[in-house]
């Protein structure tokens, strides 16, 4: 647009400069330069000095004008060639902060994804490795139970066994306990039939001399007495029998007595083993409990995760939505600077233009591809988005569009 400017007042310019030197050889060519032999008056020769003189003042004027008009369009020029520095170096700069936020952005993303793979990856192990444990506890807590039950009811069999041999071995002991009484008994009248039996020889060897009569008596008194005396040798051996027969099943009852003692130690034992063993199971149940917190604390992080993320797609549509509209604004703004509303255009009206580019913003083809009806309208806006090229780059350069389509509303 600045070139066609610069072009159009130059042209004019020239168009100008050439019209005076045309004027300036009419005039001197409709002068009569050949001498004149008569006497001329004064006159007119003062008028043809005062016309060169004229013409001389209007060109110096034109010059000087042309001169300052040069000069100011120079300066124009510098003035546009240092705005357009100013707007390229702070388009520039704009691109590189650009560049860097996306930069950064996709580091940040980058990183974010990784965080949240190796999060993933790390829970999704941790959750399995958990889950097998779980699962392995839960079987050894079955399996517990299961012994738990069987040795409760063993425990409960061995009691029942235990109560009746040990009421048994009572009632054993309370007939050792007699049969000893009745040994000592026994043993009392063996020793008392002893002392008698002693008392009567000794009786029988007096009366011996006494009588020959009292012989059979005392013979048959005698076999008697042996034969009281065999009885008690066999009722002592038998007490000895009965005593030593007592004493085995004293030992056997102590034997019993302690064998009964050490299952009894080994009921208690497999008792502390089944209570380590629960308290081993709610120790299982403690850590499922923890194991099941730290899955709900796993998917609270999980949906905070997936909350932050749509908050960041969010705001990253947001501001894409925001740069967009500032993009349609930019070339909004551009055409509308290069646009002069044709004489005779009615107001209020609009339509819809296509333009083609490429990246530097340079327009290849701009059509109207809805009309507002009013042809010299729709030209001049033609013209102002050829004005207008190229046309102002998107902050981003991801939204930049190689087909751009927008509604040309001046008064919108």
């Amino acid at each position: 647009m600045n070139r066609r400017r610069i072009f159009d007042r130059t042209s004019a310019t020239v168009l100008a400069v050439l019209v005076h030197v045309v004027l300036i050889g009419v005039l001197l060519v409709s002068l009569d330069w050949s001498p004149n032999v008569t006497d001329a008056p004064a006159a007119p020769i003062q008028a043809v000095v005062l016309d060169e003189q004229r013409i001389a003042a209007e060109m110096a004027e034109i010059e000087r004008e042309e001169r300052q008009e040069r000069e100011r369009e120079n300066e124009r020029l510098e003035a546009m060639d240092r705005a357009a520095r100013e707007a390229r170096e702070q388009r520039i700069a704009e691109e590189q902060r650009l560049a860097s936020l996306q930069d950064e952005l996709s580091e940040v993303r980058r990183e974010h994804e990784e965080t949240l793979r190796a999060r993933s990856q790390e829970e999704e192990s941790r959750l399995d490795e958990l889950l097998r444990e779980q699962q392995a506890r839960l079987d050894r807590i079955e399996k517990l139970k299961r012994e738990e039950t069987e040795i409760t009811m063993e425990q409960e069999a061995e009691l029942a066994r235990l109560a009746v041999e040990n009421a048994a071995l009572e009632e054993q002991q309370r007939r050792i306990e007699e049969q000893k009484a009745l040994a000592e008994q026994a043993r009392d009248r063996a020793v008392e039939d002893r002392k008698r039996i002693e008392e009567e020889t000794r009786r029988i060897e007096e009366r011996k001399q006494q009588a020959e009569a009292e012989k059979r008596r005392v013979e048959e008194e005698a076999r008697r007495v042996e034969e009281q005396k065999r009885r008690a040798e066999e009722e002592k051996q038998r007490a000895e029998e009965e005593a030593r027969r007592i004493e085995e099943q004293q030992q056997r009852a102590e034997a019993e007595k302690r064998r009964a003692e050490e299952e009894a130690r080994r009921i208690e034992e497999q008792k502390r083993v089944a209570e380590q063993e629960a308290q081993r199971a709610e120790e299982e149940k403690r850590r499922a409990e923890e194991e099941r917190r730290a899955e709900e604390e796993k998917r609270a992080l999980e949906s905070a995760l997936a909350q932050e993320e749509a908050e960041f797609e969010s705001a990253r549509r947001r501001l894409r939505d925001e740069l967009l509209a500032e993009y349609s604004a930019l070339i909004k703004a551009a055409v509308e600077r290069s646009w002069i509303r044709p004489s005779g255009a009615p107001a209020h009206l609009t339509c819809t233009v296509k333009v083609l580019q490429i990246p530097s913003g340079d327009v290849l083809d701009v059509r109207i591809i809805k009309s507002s009806g009013d042809q010299a309208f729709d030209q001049s806006v033609v013209t102002a988005v050829w004005k207008s090229s190229p046309l102002p780059p998107p902050r981003d350069p991801d939204l930049f569009r190689r087909e751009l389509q927008f509604v040309f509303d001046p008064e919108g």
